[in-house]
């Protein structure tokens, strides 16, 4: 019974959130239950997906043990390599069939990347005549930044290697022509606690660009909600397709700094909040939808962060990083590779 009421009542709550998004009080309300009912459903998922079994992705023999989670189009698994000394992995299941789009996903541009703050895809199994794409996938043993959080509430230094750790990854990919899509704590796990190492994840919604990635635009309105950039939000007309360039991932990364730094304990999500915008008390509603109906829209988004509230110096020079990064002109947005550099000064001011 428990596993056709709860995807039900989700899926009605999924429906409501949509039609009442637009007010804003309304839909905020809605969205913290959806949250809530996607946590509660996670859970009951593992329990209806322990079951143990056993797979052959090309070389390698997975003796599947447990149901971790889920990303965008598929389920993931932890098993053993059995080929490699037994070696603990990451298994992720895409059912195509659902999700036509990986057919055309340049995902073996992944294959073996090496970077301490990117994880690592071992292999890649289509299987066309059952419509199923395989990931054997790196493991990280103490799962993604929500659950970290939730279990630690580490504190701020820590928190700020975490920062560094993300900007890293997405300087890495940018710097390979791969635009993530999707930057959010969710798709960021923590692959060690000491020394702490975060990993960027989930490559479900990346788009692999040519030599000219730095002003190639993309028109497909993917990614989460709360971490879109505002020009996500542009409404163009009829004969106009949607377009956004790179920038999008460092807005989304700004905003993941931000939820980060403003995270206290007993939260369960990670989730950007606006304190000080004050045509705006709700405080849940997507960041990158305010700034686009705001009239200064081609100014910072200053009203995210309180950059005279007293804090250490470190603390203020990470809230001036957000800013930038946030910026509602893309334009105007920090390359990945300065995100990093400044995150590279921030971690040596901490460490002194």
């Amino acid at each position: 019974m428990a596993s056709v009421v709860w995807p039900t009542f989700h899926a009605l709550l999924v429906v409501s959130h949509v039609r009442c998004r637009r007010k804003s009080h309304i839909g905020s309300a809605w969205r913290q239950v959806l949250l809530y009912s996607s946590y509660l459903l996670d859970n009951q998922t593992m329990i209806l997906r322990s079951q143990k079994f056993t797979k052959k992705v090309k070389t390698y023999k997975l003796n599947v043990e447990e149901y971790i989670g889920h990303g965008t189009f598929g389920v993931v698994y932890k098993g053993k390599d059995r080929a490699h000394d037994d070696r603990p992995v990451a298994a992720k299941e895409i059912n195509a069939k659902i999700h036509p789009r990986v057919w055309s996903q340049n995902f073996e541009k992944l294959l073996h990347l090496r970077n301490e703050n990117v994880l690592e895809i071992f292999d890649i199994d289509r299987d066309e005549e059952k419509g199923v794409v395989w990931f054997i996938m790196e493991f990280c043993p103490h799962g993604d930044l929500n659950s970290f959080f939730r279990k630690h509430n580490p504190a701020m230094d820590s928190r700020l290697k975490i920062i560094h750790g993300i900007s890293s990854g997405v300087a890495f990919l940018h710097d390979k022509g791969i635009i993530h899509r999707d930057v959010k704590p969710g798709n960021i796990l923590v692959a060690s606690q000491d020394p702490l190492v975060v990993k960027l994840a989930d490559f479900d919604l990346i788009k692999c660009l040519d030599e000219d990635y730095l002003t190639s635009a993309m028109s497909t309105n993917v990614g989460t909600l709360e971490f879109k950039a505002p020009e996500f939000f542009r409404r163009p007309k009829p004969t106009e397709k949607l377009k956004y360039h790179r920038t999008v991932d460092i807005f989304a990364g700004g905003l993941t700094y931000l939820a980060i730094i403003q995270h206290k304990e007993g939260q369960m999500w990670l989730i950007p909040r606006i304190e000080t915008l004050q045509d705006h008390p709700d405080a849940f509603e997507p960041i990158g939808r305010l700034m686009w109906e705001r009239e200064n829209y081609n100014g910072p988004c200053v009203d995210i962060v309180d950059l005279q509230t007293e804090c250490s110096p470190e603390i203020r020079r990470a809230k001036r990083l957000i800013c930038d990064m946030t910026k509602a002109d893309p334009n105007c947005r920090p390359k990945a590779c300065v995100v990093k550099q400044r995150c590279e000064v921030k971690k040596r001011y901490c460490a002194a």
